[in-house]
């Protein structure tokens, strides 16, 4: 071969090995790969939590600059009313903020009591407003158009008895519950997880009680349900015939039962509730608020206001809505 051949071969050579690498680098082969897109969502309603870098006091007062930058959405809940959020998280920890119009300012919220019935047995009045929302930790068939399920009390009219918790050992769902006049006293959210209804325990049943499948979580509430399973009498008896249904403990809440650190004020016409839960706790079952830094990570969740009575006067969300977990390095564009 000529000196000249041989010179156009090693040039042959390279331009083809060039060629392939940029083939390569354009289907992924060694470049760049775009981070995939968003998630398909399962709800209509989509919440954005994004990363951010700020320092939040709970004090149910949205003062913050962070929360001025970030749009609120709606939600409704049944169909005459509705509540608003909005939502960020940094390292540690992921942030919400609610709002909802009291429909009822007129009512006192209290901690509710007990009171004697002429026949001379007991009864209790607990009278409160709250705000209560439930997270799809296992990820929970139907979940997405079955949110009133974990929301609706026992009452046996009620969306052909829902109840809350789940006929599967292996689904969890994870419950906060805020009211004015107890948890807001511990500055929190208190936290309990739905399991499944024990063996032999059926719905149908005209007595069934849905706080069988509350689990408490380890650590100090700060209060307790001064309530027997039968709701017959109190365990003690103050200023006379009368005493509370909740009893506010001397001690702080603390561990896993205090995890969602919240506090709320009524600034007319609304409710404000700033909350605050680790996004990584150490006990497995509670909901991971977690997302990789080019990704997203939807959990899906439903809510409910209660307006002075926490049986009959609620609003519920009839379907569930979305919380998105926005990696810190995914752009606006990406979405």
């Amino acid at each position: 071969m000529s000196k000249g051949l041989g010179k156009l071969h090693s040039v042959a050579i390279v331009l083809t090995f060039m060629l392939t690498v940029g083939l390569l680098s354009g289907c992924g082969g060694g470049g760049e790969v775009a981070p995939p897109g968003p998630p398909e969502s399962e709800t209509d309603i989509i919440v954005e939590s994004q990363y951010r870098q700020a320092n939040i006091t709970l004090d149910g007062v949205d003062s913050e600059e962070v929360w001025n930058d970030i749009e609120w959405t709606e939600i409704p809940i049944t169909s005459r009313n509705y509540f608003e959020m909005k939502s960020f998280y940094d390292d540690d920890n992921v942030y919400f903020l609610f709002r909802w119009m009291d429909v009822s300012p007129s009512q006192i919220s209290t901690t509710g009591k007990w009171y004697v019935r002429p026949d001379g047995s007991w009864n209790w009045d607990f009278k409160s407003d709250g705000f209560s929302i439930v997270w799809d930790t296992s990820r929970m068939p139907n979940f997405a158009y079955e949110a009133c399920t974990p929301l609706c009390h026992d009452q046996p009219s009620d969306l052909n008895r829902r109840w809350m918790g789940t006929e599967n050992p292996a689904d969890i769902q994870e419950f906060w519950n805020w009211n004015p006049g107890v948890t807001n006293a511990k500055g929190i959210m208190a936290a309990y997880l739905w399991g499944a209804l024990p063996p032999g325990v059926s719905t149908d049943d005209p007595d069934f009680n849905n706080r069988i499948t509350w689990g408490e979580l380890p650590g100090e509430y700060g209060f307790y349900l001064n309530r027997d399973e039968n709701e017959i009498a109190p365990e003690e008896k103050i200023e006379g015939d009368h005493a509370p249904l909740w009893i506010l403990k001397d001690e702080p809440a603390s561990g896993d039962a205090a995890l969602v650190q919240a506090y709320g004020q009524f600034q007319v016409p609304y409710y404000y509730l700033e909350v605050s839960r680790p996004r990584d706790p150490s006990n497995p079952d509670l909901t991971k608020f977690t997302v990789s830094e080019n990704g997203w990570n939807d959990i899906l969740f439903a809510a409910a206001v209660f307006h002075s009575n926490e049986r009959d006067q609620k609003d519920y969300m009839q379907t569930a809505a979305t919380l998105r977990l926005v990696g810190k390095n995914v752009s606006v564009e990406e979405e």
